[in-house]
């Protein structure tokens, strides 16, 4: 019979070689918003930047700042930066022409970039529909 140690061990790797990338704690530092980019995989539709949330998010940083948000996650690309998490956040800020934001810089390749874009979208969906007090059950049930 395997060892409890020996079956900790598999299953780490086998979760370690599933994911390339590792999410680690960074040191928040302010950015020149002119150094970000967005990559182009974003899957929010143009809508979800009209909608009332997205309004309440533009009136939050205008009286708060991001005092209230966490950062952006940026990836390096070359000189400039990338956007992987805080789309909305970003967008936010370029409107009401902020200088610098708050980001964290992480080293992600191109295929997992892609793939956490993906989960930080549906997970703030999800997390979102939890907060609408009606109506969201029949909308988390379609996620």
């Amino acid at each position: 019979m395997a060892k409890k140690k020996d079956v900790e061990k598999d299953s780490k790797k086998e979760s370690e070689e599933k994911v390339n990338f590792k999410l680690v704690s960074k040191p928040v530092q302010m950015m020149d918003i002119g150094l970000i980019d967005e990559t182009g995989w974003n899957p929010r539709s143009e809508e979800s930047y009209k909608d009332e949330e997205y309004q309440g998010l533009l009136k939050s940083i205008k009286e708060n700042g991001f005092y209230t948000h966490e950062p952006i996650l940026l990836r390096p690309n070359g000189e400039r930066f990338q956007v992987i998490g805080g789309h909305r956040r970003f967008r936010a800020a370029k409107e009401l022409e902020l200088k610098a934001v708050p980001v964290v810089v992480q080293e992600i390749n191109d295929q997992d970039a892609k793939l956490l874009i993906f989960i930080v979208t549906c997970t703030g969906k999800i997390s979102r529909l939890w907060r609408k007090p009606r109506g969201s059950s029949r909308s988390l049930m379609m996620v």
